[in-house]
């Protein structure tokens, strides 16, 4: 499934200035279905 910036409701220049390494070891931890759906396309398109 493709998702856009639009479908998830992301500023796509507030997303770039994420750091994702962090965002990627501190998702798990807040259990929240969105925030582990990012950090998988996070993963998907590195």
């Amino acid at each position: 499934m493709i998702y856009s910036f639009d479908d998830l409701r992301i500023d796509e220049d507030e997303f770039s200035k994420l750091n994702k390494d962090i965002l990627e070891k501190l998702a798990p931890l807040y259990h929240s279905t969105n925030l582990n759906l990012l950090a998988k396309l996070i993963r998907r398109n590195r």
